[in-house]
């Protein structure tokens, strides 16, 4: 779980790191506010439907948004600084509801894995320890 969760967060500030210093601020400004619907929009699917075939999709186009945002022309300091600002409540924002579903995501594909788990025959009953 420790492995897939630093695995979002390394895309997501590879993400946004090529896009903030990557020409054409119209380029980059029209990147980012993607970046920002896709992360909302997989929070709201997951919000919906934890298990929705969508949510697969959505990662898709984010991951193929970050290697396209990769190949951009970088853009000068002050006008990286300029965008981040106009942008970086929103991107902030965002990336908390993506990273809070991704979670809820990992914490559920975990739950899954020890349902699996067999007790042998072995039941605990915790009623009688916490009375």
């Amino acid at each position: 779980m420790k492995n897939k969760m630093k695995t979002v967060m390394t895309v997501l500030l590879a993400a946004t790191m090529a896009f903030v210093f990557t020409s054409c601020g119209n380029k980059q400004e029209k990147a980012l506010k993607q970046q920002i619907d896709l992360m909302n929009d997989y929070a709201d699917e997951f919000a919906k439907d934890p298990k929705s075939d969508k949510l697969a999709k959505i990662d898709a186009d984010l991951r193929d948004l970050t290697e396209r945002m990769k190949s951009m022309t970088q853009l000068s300091e002050s006008e990286a600084r300029e965008l981040m600002g106009e942008y970086s409540n929103e991107l902030s924002e965002a990336s908390s509801r993506y990273l809070q579903a991704r979670m809820g995501s990992a914490i559920g594909d975990a739950g899954k894995m020890l349902e699996g788990l067999k007790t042998d025959g072995f039941d605990l009953n915790l009623e009688g320890i916490l009375k």
